[in-house]
């Protein structure tokens, strides 16, 4: 039941009965004079001013009430806040006080607001996946994909289906980074992307570290959602030094055509990491800090390693790839290698692979890449089903 939250933490006036913290309206001569300006920010519940507090408020519950927690001790666990100790307060004030503790707010509005529950019908189908690479000005750039099914939204006649999506990212001290609901409509005319599925993409510059980040897509007619909640790092690729992006799984990869470069590619992200049989599986990655040689040239060598659940080794046929072919073996897992030379630092990278004749299951696929100039080499991996 509850639809918002404001905090604050922090200390306040060691005086009870102070004007920046004598809270209670005609409680005492001071706190008749305060303003609505004076409150906000502030809980009315008084605080000790060497205390770290916090206070939620909760608008749907009791018509509306104010919980206050402070710490006791510095990095210590919050607990209900309650009328400070060694201040002389009257004895009419201090039943209104005693009534307005939080715990005693919270007992009261427990025994005559029952607990709702509201039905929802079902959950609804989404998939998700991220992936990070290189930001601008030292950034991480943060890209969120989600997949709606359109099959099962759409009713017999093809009307009108709206969705929310809503995304929220804290970092690790759970700081809210970001909170947006960005609505999505689907009708018959929306065209799915990739495996019938509509691709919704955020892209987010956010500093390195860890995330948390939850995301939840609802349809309010039929009041079905799902949610998912996951913990994610952002690396430092601006660090220096060879490294990988993420290896993120795409439906199709083309050049990029906004005019930011030729060898810039734009690629249909796969959100659902499934491919039926006879669908082209690709993948796409960018690499960093490739060291030039004495004449400006690059000079790399990709390793791609793709092996299946099931033991057998997988069906691959290459249909695309980035680089000079050099080496193919097939055992357990089937192993492809490229070489590569080019001039710039940073390269945008494809394979695209058709596994027709692979069994149903989950694959993995390593990518390493092996700087020839220097020796030094990185690797990251994806997983992916065949159904």
């Amino acid at each position: 039941n509850t639809s918002s939250r404001n905090t604050r933490v922090g200390s306040g006036g060691s005086d009870f009965n102070d004007a920046r913290f004598g809270r209670g309206r005609g409680v005492t001569a001071q706190s008749r004079r305060l303003d609505s300006e004076t409150f906000q920010g502030y809980p009315l519940f008084p605080v000790e001013g060497n205390k770290a507090w916090e206070y939620w408020i909760y608008p749907n519950v009791g018509g509306g009430v104010e919980i206050v927690f402070v710490s006791l001790t510095a990095g210590g666990n919050f607990d209900y806040a309650t009328v400070p100790v060694g201040q002389q307060v009257g004895g009419g004030n201090a039943a209104l006080w005693r009534r307005r503790m939080p715990e005693s707010v919270l007992r009261a509005v427990s025994e005559r607001q029952p607990s709702v529950f509201r039905f929802r019908r079902g959950a609804l189908d989404f998939y998700l996946a991220t992936a990070s690479f290189l930001g601008a000005d030292g950034k991480t750039q943060l890209e969120i994909y989600c997949g709606v099914p359109v099959s099962g939204l759409l009713g017999p006649e093809g009307g009108a289906v709206r969705l929310d999506r809503g995304v929220a990212l804290f970092d690790s001290l759970w700081t809210p980074v970001l909170r947006r609901i960005t609505p999505l409509v689907l009708s018959s005319k929306t065209g799915a992307t990739f495996a019938n599925l509509v691709v919704d993409r955020l892209a987010l510059r956010v500093a390195p570290g860890k995330y948390y980040l939850g995301v939840q897509v609802a349809a309010p007619e039929t009041k079905r959602l799902r949610a998912y909640r996951r913990e994610i790092e952002a690396p430092n690729y601006g660090a220096g030094g060879l490294q990988l992006s993420d290896i993120a799984l795409a439906g199709a990869v083309a050049a990029d055509t906004t005019g930011e470069g030729i060898d810039r590619l734009h690629f249909t992200p796969n959100p659902s990491g499934t491919y039926a049989p006879g669908q082209h599986v690709l993948i796409y990655y960018e690499v960093y800090g490739l060291q030039q040689d004495a004449f400006g040239q690059t000079h790399y060598r990709m390793d791609y390693q793709i092996a299946s659940s099931e033991g057998a080794p997988p069906a691959v046929q290459v249909r695309r790839f980035v680089g000079r072919l050099v080496d193919v073996q097939g055992e357990e897992a089937v192993r492809i290698a490229y070489e590569q030379v080019g001039n710039r630092g940073i390269e945008h990278n494809y394979l695209e692979i058709d596994m027709t004749g692979s069994g149903a299951g989950e694959q993995s696929l390593r990518v390493t890449i092996r700087d020839l100039n220097t020796g030094k080499q990185a690797s990251k991996s994806v997983g992916f089903r065949i159904e």
